[in-house]
């Protein structure tokens, strides 16, 4: 790749900038580069990087798990660096991840937007970690009812993963594009929206394009178009090389999809790459080595001497798990609620409130005859808030059996539920008849005073009242002020002003009635639909399951029993044979004693059995042609067509071709297998098809 790059070294710095991509046309193959270093003579570093690279590639990889929160994230022994794929629905993340991977199970995608619908971690060589993540973006083929919580909860769980992570186990985050050879690339509002979020963020990230393969399939089809007309005598040969000067090359196209994209992020600082994946043909992928490099070029950051740049220093590297506090700061700043997005991709955040909203007017409009809207209404106009339908209820009830008489409570601290406690609301609008509002409290003694816990926000009792009032043309807001239950005194004591907790007036204000989404747009919580809703409630209590199951106190207690008993100096543990253990003294401390000398023994046994001895390391892609089935590979035949075609051996001993026939048969064991278990035995255990390296 160096020799070749060299050639062409000279045009490439004068046409494009160092940090942007690089392309060279050889051989009807579009190869490209992506930093000026692989362009220039390499470092010992650059070096170094690319063997450990290959080494980290070439160690196999494992499916790890599926995340739907941020409490389930890999922590402890599977605490590595972080890379992470993110765009668009249908881009090729799941492609290009099964491509690195070198295996067409892992990392599974079609073409259906929205297959991947949770965050996937894959182990590659044990000393990293690659992040397929679901589309953001418009899904097909999803039912109504279930898409839009669906996606809110898996864009939810990127978008704080994101957020989380970037300054900890993540170390780069590679957001993909879709090249496009006839038309400009596809910018949309879902683009805009991820990148106003890296940049509030600080995620560093950089850019590749996929589907670069389109820029050569496109100038072969034009230069095959150009030939066909030039037998068939449609044009002159001048009119041929006209056409032929016009076709863009691969090299143009893809210029030009640079140029587009650092038009949009308005920099050209951020690294672009270009990259083709192929799953079905794997030797027609195109730059993936060069983006192995860049992957461990990231995640080695960390290990700034050129010495520790090995495979045992990569997978020592290690990161504190996230605290309780952290997961439900992000939380508050993200909520479910934000992520409710279009279904088309084309229509921004801004525009999709905007239609809702002029939705809304026109309803209300065509519905002026009556003065409230009632709550069948809004269910089908998905107009108000559900959580003001109480509300709504409230007021029905009250103009069909009239006002209630007004009581005071004879105690200052109550709590809902209970004897109910009525009060009225006095001040009335113009045009709305005075109502009142019902809500019931229980009373408590000062001893429980200190036990109980008030819900100040409840969303069906604290919540100011707040309704949409028509009066013919004229629409008008009612907003009813509610005593505060905590403050409520004795008759004699009435005349006293009363304070409205911070809590509640915080409730009041407009900001409670929108949430806002990742670029700042504040979304009604009118839009927000009761699946949404369900899920939210369900995801409440995330933080607290996952503070009594996160690792981060166990190791607190380890560090605090640590410098307790004053052993700061002596290590807690030991390395030995690439792998943890105590130490000697602190294995006899907690050793008990065998009476029994049989038992003594079969504990030795045991240890020298499966401890003590050393053990043939093995990769965790063993083939089962070589290690299960010997008489495949290893005992004298040069491949698996040597006992194959047994009918052509030709020789004078007795038998021919049976013995090796019953040697493929029985094996070395002299064991008889059926017929199903010879047809499933040359097969690969964990590897995947030949190509995988």
């Amino acid at each position: 790749m160096l020799s070749l790059s060299r050639v062409f070294v000279s045009d490439l710095r004068r046409s494009v900038n160092h940090k942007t991509l690089l392309g060279i046309p050889y051989n009807a193959v579009l190869v490209l580069l992506t930093s000026y270093r692989y362009l220039s003579t390499p470092t010992k570093r650059d070096l170094a990087i690319q063997r450990l690279s290959e080494e980290v590639f070439s160690r196999g990889n494992m499916h790890l798990k599926n995340v739907y929160a941020l409490s389930a994230l890999p922590e402890g022994l599977h605490s590595f660096p972080e890379v992470c794929f993110i765009g668009k629905p249908n881009v090729g993340k799941s492609t290009l991840i099964s491509c690195l991977l070198h295996n067409p199970k892992l990392g599974r995608g079609s073409s259906i937007a929205g297959s991947t619908r949770s965050l996937q971690f894959f182990n590659v060589g044990d000393a990293l970690l690659l992040v397929d993540t679901p589309g953001y973006g418009g899904w097909g083929r999803r039912h109504l009812p279930q898409k839009q919580s669906e996606r809110a909860e898996a864009f939810s769980i990127l978008f704080r993963y994101l957020a989380l992570r970037k300054r900890r186990n993540l170390k780069r985050v590679y957001w993909l594009i879709e090249a496009s050879a006839t038309t400009p690339v596809s910018i949309q509002a879902r683009d805009e929206e991820i990148l106003t979020f890296l940049r509030r963020e600080g995620v560093p990230f950089s850019v590749i394009l996929t589907k670069i393969d389109r820029h050569r399939r496109y100038y072969l089809e034009e230069y095959r178009k150009s030939r066909v007309l030039e037998r068939n005598g449609l044009n002159f040969q001048e009119h041929t090389r006209n056409i032929c000067s016009r076709i863009p090359t691969p090299l143009d196209g893809l210029r030009r999809n640079v140029q587009e994209v650092y038009a949009f992020l308005a920099t050209d600082s951020v690294p672009i790459f270009g990259v083709s994946a192929n799953r079905q043909c794997p030797m027609r992928c195109e730059n993936l080595s060069l983006l192995q490099h860049d992957i461990v070029h990231y995640c080695t950051q960390e290990l700034s001497n050129e010495s520790q740049l090995t495979y045992a220093d990569l997978h020592e590297l290690s990161y504190f798990p996230p605290s309780a506090e952290e997961i439900l700061k992000i939380q508050i700043k993200y909520p479910i609620e934000a992520f409710i997005v279009p279904q088309d991709n084309r229509i921004s955040l801004n525009k999709m409130v905007d239609m809702h909203e002029d939705a809304k007017a026109r309803y209300v409009t065509s519905h002026s005859h009556s003065d409230f809207l009632t709550t069948l209404d809004a269910e089908e106009g998905c107009l108000l808030d559900s959580r003001q339908d109480s509300m709504l209820k409230v007021e029905k009830n009250h103009e069909q059996h009239g006002p209630i008489p007004e009581i005071h409570p004879p105690s200052a601290c109550m709590s809902m539920g209970g004897n109910p406690l009525q009060f009225r609301v006095n001040e009335s609008t113009a045009g709305v008849q005075p109502c009142s509002l019902v809500t019931s409290f229980s009373l408590l003694t000062e001893d429980d005073n200190e036990n109980q816990t008030f819900p100040l926000d409840n969303d069906r009792n604290t919540r100011g009242t707040s309704l949409e009032v028509v009066s013919g043309a004229k629409r008008e807001k009612v907003n009813s002020t509610v005593q505060n239950p905590s403050t409520l005194m004795h008759p004699a004591e009435c005349s006293s002003s009363s304070s409205i907790p911070t809590t509640l007036l915080s409730s009041l204000e407009p900001s409670t009635q929108t949430v806002m989404a990742i670029n700042g747009v504040h979304i009604p919580r009118s839009m927000i639909s009761t699946s949404v809703e369900e899920l939210v409630r369900k995801k409440d209590d995330e933080f607290l399951w996952f503070e009594g199951k996160s690792g981060a106190r166990a190791y607190d207690k380890i560090i605090a029993q640590d410098h307790l008993v004053d052993r700061a100096s002596a290590p807690l543990f030991v390395q030995h044979d690439s792998a943890a253990q105590l130490s000697d003294a602190e294995l006899d401390s907690i050793q008990r004693v065998h009476v029994r000398s049989a038992a003594r023994r079969r504990k030795e046994r045991l240890l020298e059995k499966y401890i003590d001895k050393k053990r043939k390391d093995r990769s965790i892609y063993m083939q089962a042609e070589s290690y299960m089935c010997p008489w495949l590979a290893g005992v004298g035949q040069d491949n698996r067509q040597a006992v194959v075609g047994l009918s052509s051996i030709t020789g004078e001993f007795l038998g021919k071709g049976c013995v090796l026939k019953g040697l493929k048969r029985t094996g070395f064991g002299g064991k008889s297998y059926s017929a199903k278990t010879l047809r499933n035995r040359g097969r690969s255990t964990k590897k995947t098809g030949f190509w995988a390296a």
